[in-house]
């Protein structure tokens, strides 16, 4: 399949990729951008902003809460977000984050596994967001007083996890059973432990 490939700001250094005929973003990536950087201007966007307002998936790691701003204007058609940086996510659940042009986002994956108080947050903004998006139908989220409240006010959302939470819960114990493997492991290797010593540790 033809894909048409669009340079964005020169900060960002990723591509925005536009499939050929159907205008359809597919994955916005800013997992490397400034964070002083202002980017998304309407000068930046592209030619023909409809290219932007057409958009239906969007996936962003960092990004400067300005930018973040401007990108959400930029894309009022989007039905998928996922924000992979913890300090993007909890801005993306203030009260402070206009959220009111998403109103067709219906997939929201965030990171964020901490408290309320530990992500800046209360009670109030995920009630401000949950109204906001009235189209939301599916939220990936860890923090469990996050799921709560929306299993709580919005019982019409799906909620999913943004890990694998047998892993998230399962990895702690093993290291404890396996401490002394890990310490020998560790040793061989600072020692600069040769090919037939490694394979002797079990």
């Amino acid at each position: 399949r033809y894909w048409n490939r669009i340079k964005v700001h020169p900060c960002i250094e990723k591509v925005i990729q536009i499939k050929a005929g159907r205008n359809i973003i597919g994955d916005f990536l800013l997992s490397e951008a400034y964070s002083e950087c202002a980017f998304l201007t309407p000068s930046f966007l592209c030619p023909s902003d409809v290219v932007f307002k057409t958009g239906r998936s969007v996936a962003v790691g960092s990004v400067h809460p300005k930018g973040l701003r401007r990108l959400m204007a930029a894309c009022p058609n989007l039905t998928s977000l996922a924000i992979r940086d913890r300090r993007t996510s909890s801005y993306f659940l203030r009260a402070s984050c206009p959220k009111t042009k998403l109103r067709k986002l219906q997939r929201l994956a965030l990171n964020g596994d901490g408290r309320l108080t530990e992500m800046g947050l209360d009670k109030r903004d995920l009630q401000k967001m949950v109204d906001a998006l009235c189209s939301l139908v599916y939220v990936a989220v860890d923090s469990l007083e996050v799921r709560l409240y929306l299993d709580h006010y919005a019982p019409h959302v799906v909620l999913g996890w943004s890990t694998c939470p047998f892993c998230a819960a399962k990895f702690p114990q093993w290291n404890a059973e396996h401490a002394d493997l890990w310490a020998r492991v560790h040793k061989s290797l600072q020692a600069g432990c040769g090919e037939s010593q490694c394979n002797g540790v079990k």
